[in-house]
């Protein structure tokens, strides 16, 4: 049985300081700056609400396997993988890209002081239900440390990451994932959540989102959740 970490894809967001008005006037210079590797997006006339500020107006997809979103409240980059790839082999593509963006939004004095960061993988397992009941034998602080703030089969804790006090979130969950030149195959998701706590703002630069996503990759703690997840390799 394959237990690789399969990357599903990686997303990262940037919150803005201020509202857009208009973020559908953001996609050309976005397209402009990606060498127009984006199709005709889909703009959704979203109400400017406080519940709705987070919905992307703008949806922008490429054939690259890099997508963009665009709400009010904040831009959001997502990277798939392809096949059996890893995180590790998406990485510096996610690195390259997003600072495209923020090169990008800092000409346009476009401010962000919040990220989050967020990496999908999938490990083929059969037995999905009795694999994801194991992770009930066990504390979430055992598996990624801090102290405990949210749980139920979604583990949620609060830690120092860098300079950054961050929320930490672990989600378990049964997926059926297609995988390039294998088709469907069944198996466990494994979400990792890194974000900066709401209402902290903090000051970040191209270097300092790339250390941000080097400590978030050595928390991931797959190594920890197999363990857990598959009593039987203890």
């Amino acid at each position: 049985m394959d237990k690789n970490n399969t990357i599903i894809n990686t997303q990262f967001a940037l919150f803005f300081d201020s509202l857009l008005d208009r973020p559908d006037l953001l996609w050309t210079s976005i397209n402009e700056k990606f060498e127009n590797i984006f199709n005709t997006p889909i703009i959704m006339p979203v109400p400017n609400e406080p519940p709705l500020r987070d919905i992307p107006m703008v949806q922008m997809i490429s054939n690259k396997n890099m997508n963009i979103n665009i709400a009010r409240s904040r831009v959001d980059l997502y990277f798939a993988g392809s096949g059996r790839q890893e995180f590790k082999d998406i990485k510096p593509h996610l690195k390259e890209n997003l600072s495209k963006l923020i090169q990008l939004l800092n000409n346009k004095n476009i401010k962000f002081s919040r990220v989050g960061f967020v990496s999908r993988f999938f490990i083929e397992e059969d037995n999905q239900d009795e694999v994801i009941s194991n992770a009930l034998k066990e504390k979430p602080t055992n598996i990624q440390g801090g102290d405990i703030f949210e749980v139920f089969l979604r583990f949620v804790t609060r830690n120092t990451m860098l300079t950054f006090e961050v929320n930490n979130f672990t989600i378990i969950e049964k997926f059926t994932g297609r995988i390039a030149g294998e088709g469907e195959k069944k198996g466990i998701l494994i979400t990792r959540d890194f974000n900066t706590v709401p209402g902290k703002k903090y000051e970040f630069s191209t270097d300092i989102i790339n250390s941000f996503i080097d400590e978030a990759e050595k928390n991931f703690q797959l190594d920890k959740i197999h363990n857990i997840l598959w009593l039987e390799k203890k």
